[in-house]
């Protein structure tokens, strides 16, 4: 063997369906295969196909290869290369499909002949003949990291001794034995001598059955009477479904457990994948069990066929029925037995069925300890001098009293949980008496207890706590009701497998369970294995659900969600009340956290004006798609009285010039010049020209609080309802909603407006608008102006009393969840950060939430009490210093100063200037 030779393996470069694999060429196949994982890579699932006659191959070390799937056609193009060039070239392939192949794909004898490939092992190339029939050099496959060479070498032991010595690697040669690692195991007593003559001697018992077995008592199905036959859908299948069904139908046919049949009976066959991947075959009898009359005698026992097990294995055999070995365990010293375990000292609870209660955890929260004592009291009358014991437990629960745990109550918990585990609480099962299953979930915990009524009230035969494992935590509630009843009917499966009895469970959907038609495979597999026993499923409230319940919130688990450190409920509440009253930690609190209270201010509504058009309130919302003729916003304008609208196209970039030609070419060229006008803190209404413009129009400006739209909130709803009606109007290219925009405007004053109780449409122009579709007659006008007069009052004092009305309701509702508002005159206030503009390369988000203090100069308007007010705010920041009540919050210095040389929170400036405080020279 040579140092420098280098088995490298040729891989060609092979593409299907856009995908890229590497082909082995192997010139001792004389066919080609694939690999399951590369016919999944490759998307070639479905042109999988079954070998009439399946092919056994021999390979290298005399082992045989049986293959029954194949795919043919498989189009791959090759990449041949000459002189820099790359060509492709297509095969057709013809692949046996082959489950534990090392590679993708590997090309055998039958392609390399029918391509006319030429292997060149010294140059390590594959010469593949192009379509003009230049034979050129085909890409071989490359994975990044990975090396084609051999990894491994047989070698003899003398010639291995003399590779050693020849490249002197004698310290880096170590001989390692290796041998299988088994877990340890309880010593099989089937190898005593008398056991195993005697399995020998019943041997045939373990072999598998073929055919149906003669029995002397034939099994038949009760069906209710007049019960309708079921007669299920059948589910649609996917390719490797059918095929499985295939597979399994033709394997009980021969078998001879089923047979072709033309019953009316019917049950659709559904699959659910396993874990190793494969498919189990099911079927939905849940319509045939739902008729099917339920037996009601107990199962047999057994006690009297326990005497030898010659006497066991004989009847066995008498039968025809055959044993699964690897489940039987004999010569035992002692068996687990319906939840108690027998041996020589007797019968003894099994050590699971008290361990709920047995490990329960300290309680260290009032809620801990409501939750044990819940589950205790349940049972109190079954535990003697209940009171006595539970005394200091009970004390804890006082409201005056001071959390402390002692020896008292260690000592009482424990004696209260050894009485909950011992008899006459727990009672030994009577098979005469029906049970009665409790189930509940939390996310982290499932609880369940089995229970049996003697007379005496229910007392519990077990008690069942587990953790939810992981993979069930994110699901949803039904999904956690369903798993712990799964678990708690498998985990007593020995008691009520074969007879009736009643669920109760605080999820009440779960009636639902034996007719539901569309599931998830897991919830399908689950409800089959729920669908075996006969039960009653009956709901019960939260609060009577109290064992399981307390079963299934184990504090024990929530350490493993968050760390919990007790240092107790009075130090913890003189801990807040000192934060509370720090000066400094208030301070810090007010510039770190956001005001979580309800806000300030109570809801003031604006005074209902005395005519049609004497005041409006205006405001511009979009963007919307860029018109042909250049607006993107409109400018909505609302009559406050009337609640007439108009929306005004306007460009989002207008001056303030702009957009005063477009209010006055769309609303006071028809309406006039109102008397006031509210808007909000936009800087082109603020500005010189508009503040002089409506001066001369004889108007005054209103403008509501910076970032308070409730002041207009007549004019935000309109915007809402503009959006709307142009949502549904327009193309989806949404390049027409500005010819949309008159019918969004009649269809807006046309439509009753609740604060009102009339069309705006009616209350402008003394009559509700006409249609074409309209049916009835016109009634001729009347000449008499004085009845028009008339009813022209009738609706304006109408419509201002309903507004009236709407507006005492809305503020009603709306100050539920505001306080009044505590600032005047002189008090220092923290205004929110977020009314400032700032620049761009800062973030808000790590700003502090309250900037100031800064001092109220007055309130903005005649009450005293706002609730809007002026901030004397720096001069350095552009802002409008006038702030509604929600957006501040009171200001109270520390008695003593500890830091004077601490800044106020002052927001940082715009154009990068501040304000001089010192002069030092």
């Amino acid at each position: 063997m040579k140092r420098e030779s280098k088995g490298q393996l040729i891989l060609v470069d092979v593409e299907v369906f856009r995908s890229r694999v590497g082909a082995l060429i192997d010139l001792g196949a004389t066919r080609s295969y694939i690999s399951r994982r590369a016919l999944k890579k490759l998307r070639l699932r479905l042109k999988v196909q079954k070998l009439v006659d399946p092919i056994v191959s021999v390979l290298a070390d005399n082992r045989t290869m049986r293959v029954e799937d194949y795919v043919e056609g498989v189009e791959a193009y090759f990449r041949l290369e000459k002189d820099g060039k790359v060509e492709k070239v297509l095969h057709s392939l013809t692949l046996l499909v082959q489950d534990d192949l090392p590679f993708d794909v590997v090309l055998g004898m039958d392609w390399g002949e029918a391509a006319g490939a030429t292997l060149h092992l010294r140059e390590h190339e594959c010469r593949l003949p192009s379509p003009s029939g230049e034979v050129k050099t085909a890409r071989l496959f490359h994975v990044s990291g990975v090396d084609n060479t051999l990894a491994h070498c047989c070698l003899s032991a003398p010639a291995f001794a003399r590779l050693v010595r020849k490249e002197q690697l004698e310290e880096q040669v170590f001989v390692v034995y290796v041998r299988p690692v088994t877990e340890a195991q309880e010593k099989d007593c089937s190898t005593d001598p008398t056991i195993a003559k005697l399995l020998e001697e019943f041997k045939d018992l373990t072999e598998s059955s073929i055919g149906v077995v003669p029995r002397p008592i034939q099994h038949r199905i009760e069906i209710e009477p007049g019960s309708r036959t079921p007669k299920g859908a059948v589910y649609r299948m996917s390719p490797r479904e059918l095929e499985e069904l295939r597979k399994h139908l033709d394997e009980l046919l021969e078998k001879g457990w089923i047979r072709p049949s033309s019953s009316p009976f019917g049950a659709p066959v559904l699959f659910v994948p396993k874990k190793e991947g494969e498919l189990r075959m099911c079927i939905d009898y849940r319509g045939l069990n739902a008729i099917t009359v339920k037996n009601a005698e107990p199962l047999p026992r057994i006690d009297n066929l326990l005497d030898r097990g010659r006497v066991v294995l004989e009847k066995l055999r008498e039968a025809n029925f055959k044993i699964n070995a690897k489940k039987c365990e004999w010569a035992k010293t002692q068996v687990l037995y319906l939840g108690h375990v027998l041996d020589g000292d007797g019968i003894k609870p099994e050590d699971s069925k008290i361990a709920a209660i047995r490990d329960w955890p300290t309680p260290r929260t009032l809620t801990e300890l409501r939750s044990f004592l819940g589950l205790a009291n349940y049972y109190r009358k079954f535990v003697r001098n209940f009171s006595t014991i539970a005394a200091p437990l009970r004390r804890l629960l006082k409201k005056e009293a001071i959390w402390q745990w002692d020896k008292d109550c260690t000592f009482a918990l424990k004696k209260l949980k050894r009485a909950l585990i011992e008899y006459p609480v727990l009672k030994v099962a009577d098979p005469s008496l029906p049970f009665v299953v409790t189930t509940d979930a939390s996310q982290y915990w499932i609880g369940a207890v089995l229970q049996q009524d003697d007379g005496n009230g229910y007392r519990p035969v077990e008690l069942m706590a587990a953790r939810m494992p992981c993979e069930k935590v994110a699901a949803s509630t039904y999904e956690r009701k369903l798993y712990a009843l799964r678990q708690a009917l498998d985990h007593w499966k020995h008691y009520v497998l074969g007879r009736h009895f009643k669920v109760y469970s605080d999820h009440e959907t779960l009636r639902w369970l034996k007719t539901q038609a569309k599931m998830t495979p897991k919830l399908t597999r689950w409800a089959a294995e729920i669908d075996q026993f006969d039960f009653e499923l009956k709901p019960v409230k939260g609060k009577y659900n109290v064992v399981a319940d307390a079963l299934s919130r184990r504090s024990d688990y929530f350490g493993a969600v968050v760390h919990y450190v007790d240092i107790g409920r009075d130090l913890q509440e003189k801990v807040r009340q000192a934060y509370a009253q720090d000066p400094i930690y208030a301070i810090l609190v007010a510039d770190l956290l956001g005001d979580v209270t309800r806000p300030y201010g109570e809801l003031r509504p604006l005074p209902v004006p005395l005519r049609r058009r004497e005041a409006i309130a205006m405001d511009i919302t979009g963007p919307f798609l860029k018109h042909k003729t250049g607006v993107d916003r409109i400018l909505t304008v609302v009559d406050r009285l009337t609640k007439f609208a108009m929306f005004l196209p306007c460009r989002y970039h207008a001056k303030a010039p702009e957009l005063a030609e477009v209010l006055y070419a769309g609303w006071i060229r028809i309406k006039g010049y109102p008397k006031e006008i509210v808007c909000d803190h936009d800087t082109r209404f603020m500005s010189d020209f508009w503040l002089a413009l409506i001066k001369r129009w004889g108007s005054s400006l209103k403008p509501s609080s910076s970032r308070h739209p409730q002041t207009d909130g007549q004019t935000e709803r309109a915007h809402q309802t503009a959006q709307v009606l142009l949502r549904t109007l327009i193309r989806p290219d949404q390049k027409d909603w500005v010819e949309r925009l008159p019918d969004v405007e009649l269809a807006y004053n046309s439509s009753i407006h609740p604060a009102i109780g009339m069309s705006p449409f009616e209350f402008e122009h003394d009559s509700p608008v006409t249609s074409p579709l309209d049916t009835s007659p016109r009634t001729a006008e009347s000449d008499d102006h004085l009845l028009f007069l008339r009813r022209m009052q009738e609706l304006l004092v109408k419509a201002r009393d309903q507004m009236a009305k709407t507006q005492q309701r809305m503020s009603q509702q709306a100050n539920r969840q505001r306080l009044p508002c505590p600032f005047r005159a002189g008090d220092l206030v923290w205004v929110s950060a977020a009314e400032f503009s700032l620049e761009q390369d800062i973030s808000r988000k790590l700003l502090p939430k309250w900037m100031g203090p800064w001092p109220i100069v007055a309130p903005a308007g005649d009450a005293p009490e706002g609730p809007s007010f002026t901030i004397q705010v720096p001069g350095y920041l552009p802002v409008y210093p006038v702030f509604h009540c929600s957006k501040l919050a009171l200001y109270t210095p520390a008695e003593h100063d500890d830091f004077p040389e601490r800044r106020s929170q002052d927001p940082p400036s715009i154009d990068g200037f501040q304000e001089v405080g010192d002069i030092i020279s």
